[in-house]
């Protein structure tokens, strides 16, 4: 589809307030929607053709179903990997017995994971291709986010990534008891990475921990249901729903703790660029930041435990965790201010839709895409949070 180009040179913009009015409220649950002369007038790109529309899917129930759908392909793919690389672990599952699943090898692990993963990957694409069809493109735009909104996620990765895991230790402290050496009862995982660094490839780890979790989960999330739990609670209530069923996806409680914060980060930058590759970036580079750091502790001390040493870093000071969490606000309000949209090419208005959507207006409607503008005192003062964060993080950094 060619977009026309902008009516003139001018960057005009909405009032904030009435974007948000058009996506707080949602449609009624009432399927088709029949719309007033009035609906013509404040949404028209929608409802210039005079017909009915039908909320997308999936609802609630539905998306309840696509995790069900992902436990299931991982539960087969984890089975499919056992029987080949670990069959005492399929053994000591099928005769209930206790399993240590940290006294694996690390090739074990890279084996199941890599059928695992494949296989959720598999599913996710098939899935998404019999939901949307031909349409798959356009529901899931693959148009490359620009360079500040690149800069704005790479300034979010770090003050993210030390909040989630310090909100993943908070829930960690308080669910799992401590035996005498100070080690806490649930599965070592840190421990579990370093075994596989010293079995597998930089890259081998990369592919199964970070790429192919970030397509998988991004096309179910943020490509399949987001959009559906857009069209039901509005801007704020889709994403927070979304959010949620991302982070119960996980099922370690501390862990979903950890990712709801992510979840909403990832959920924001999808809608703002309009882009699928903007929330997979965001994905990787956070599941990337375990393998990085377990590979830099194991080429610094090959001999030590990788888990051990991580696990033995000084905690974050509550500056740190807080000036994390000012940056995270600021970024995010900023990936949204900066945010893509689709106006008239008579007018130059916003083109408004029922829900927000990333999906690109019908090719009836003449439009160009245009990125608001940074709002100054945003941008000021998103920059200063970072300074701050990365300040605290040295002043209160251990002396050694």
């Amino acid at each position: 589809m060619t977009e026309s180009l902008p009516p003139n040179s001018s960057n005009s913009q909405s009032d904030d307030q009435s974007i948000a009015n058009d996506h707080s409220t949602p449609p009624s649950d009432t399927e088709p929607i029949i719309l007033t002369e009035a609906d013509l007038i404040d949404a028209p790109d929608v409802f210039e053709s005079h017909q009915t529309w039908k909320r997308p899917g999936p609802n609630l129930g539905v998306a309840i179903l696509w995790m069900i759908g992902i436990g299931l392909a991982q539960v087969i793919g984890g089975a499919i990997g056992a029987m080949i690389f670990a069959p005492e672990l399929l053994e000591a599952v099928v005769n209930r017995e206790e399993i240590d699943i940290s006294k694996l090898p690390g090739s074990a692990f890279i084996g199941i994971l890599t059928v695992t993963q494949g296989t959720f990957l598999l599913f996710a694409l098939i899935a998404a291709s019999l939901v949307y069809g031909r349409e798959l493109p356009r529901q899931m735009p693959l148009r490359i986010p620009t360079g500040r909104h690149i800069g704005m996620i790479l300034a979010l990765l770090l003050p993210m990534a030390l909040f989630d895991g310090f909100v993943a230790q908070q829930v960690a402290d308080v669910l799992y008891p401590t035996n005498e050496a100070g080690q806490q009862s649930e599965v070592p995982i840190l421990e579990v990475v370093g075994k596989m660094t010293e079995a597998g490839s930089f890259g081998t780890l990369l592919f199964i921990l970070a790429v192919t979790p970030a397509i998988g989960e991004e096309i179910v999330f943020r490509g399949v249901i987001s959009r559906g739990m857009l069209a039901r609670f509005g801007l704020v209530g889709g994403i927070a729903v979304t959010s949620v069923l991302f982070a119960v996806v996980h099922l370690e409680p501390a862990q979903a703790a950890g990712v709801l914060t992510i979840g909403v980060v990832m959920h924001v930058a999808y809608l703002a660029t309009r882009s699928f590759w903007a929330p997979v970036l965001i994905h990787f580079l956070n599941n990337s930041l375990p393998v990085l750091m377990v590979t830099a502790v194991m080429a610094n001390q090959p001999d030590a435990d990788a888990g051990e040493v991580m696990n033995e870093a000084s905690p974050l000071s509550w500056i740190s965790v807080l000036t994390a969490f000012i940056t995270i606000v600021l970024w995010t309000m900023l990936l949204w201010k900066t945010r893509l949209e689709y106006r008239h090419a008579d007018t130059g208005e916003p083109i408004v839709t029922p829900y927000p959507t990333v999906e690109p207006p019908d090719e009836s409607i003449p439009h160009y895409a245009e990125h608001r503008t940074s709002p100054p005192g945003l941008v000021f003062a998103a920059v200063v949070s970072l300074v701050a964060f990365f300040a605290s993080m040295i002043l209160t950094a251990p002396t050694v």
